[in-house]
């Protein structure tokens, strides 16, 4: 099994691999730092009858030229962030890193490793959305789709996890949630405040499954918005780490992918960990 941290020289990078040496350490595992070069998509142009054939001949080489040098430019600098980060984990102490440097999409790397991940770290901007008014990497929701392993997305600088915000709906991937934290510790010892919006019902179930299990923690019920009085009460309590199902109820579902996905993306000041 690895900490797997997906690296894409974006601002977030380094605070990506701090969480990942955290979480590494956490559960004595290697850290992978990933990179990929996505494919590139090229616009398809039609050269015929506007130009001669030693001209297309000539533009064609000269594209192919210019394709080749790009990806030889893009391996390099991926190698070097590699090395450079794998360097800073060292310097931080910590010395079991692995590299990958792959060609594709992330999310179909993500599933090849889908296997030996325990967790998955991604920066919610990644280096495509970064100069423009997009508060996710263009990704991250086919990842939070495709994949059944926990993904934790981080939106700023690193800061020890130590408190925990449960959000807890009781649909199936909120008790996969509540089970990475509680059960089988994803995060290790941690305070862990589990919250339910509007569903008394679903608090108290969240109850019963840690007082069987012998599990202490702070249960909570709210009332209004999901989104505002969840962000409110991580902001009022120090909360460190938002964690949810990626699929849930009613309003839970439209937080993932609904219409207010980008608000709780944007209003979300500590990482989030999403299972489903």
């Amino acid at each position: 099994m690895t900490i797997v941290a997906c690296i894409d020289g974006g601002k977030l990078s380094q605070s990506v691999c701090d969480y990942g040496i955290e979480l590494a350490k956490t559960h004595n595992l290697p850290l992978t730092l990933l990179h990929i070069i996505e494919k590139n998509t090229y616009a398809k142009v039609n050269l015929s009858g506007a130009i001669g054939l030693g001209s297309r001949d000539n533009l064609l080489e000269e594209l192919t030229s210019e394709d080749e040098q790009q990806s030889k430019q893009e391996v390099k600098h991926g190698k070097e962030l590699l090395i450079s980060l794998k360097e800073y984990a060292s310097k931080k102490g910590f010395e079991d890193v692995n590299l990958a440097h792959r060609h594709g999409l992330l999310s179909e790397s993500l599933l090849d490793l889908e296997r030996e991940a325990k967790v998955v770290i991604i920066g919610l901007k990644g280096q495509d959305s970064e100069n423009k008014n997009i508060p996710i990497g263009k990704q991250v929701e086919n990842i939070l789709k495709s994949l059944h392993i926990p993904i934790i997305l981080i939106n700023g600088s690193h800061k020890p996890i130590k408190k925990v915000l449960i959000a807890y709906d009781g649909s199936n991937s909120s008790k996969k949630a509540l089970d990475a934290i509680v059960s089988r510790p994803l995060l290790g010892d941690v305070q862990r405040d589990i919250i339910s919006v509007n569903n008394d019902q679903a608090l108290q179930e969240a109850k019963e499954r840690l007082s069987s299990a012998n599990l202490n923690a702070n249960f909570v019920l709210l009332h209004g918005d999901p989104v505002d009085e969840i962000t409110k009460y991580q902001k009022e309590n120090q909360i460190d780490l938002i964690a949810m199902g990626a699929f849930g109820h009613g309003a839970w579902h439209n937080i993932i992918f609904g219409s207010v996905t980008h608000q709780m993306l944007i209003e979300a000041s500590v990482p989030l960990l999403f299972l489903r």
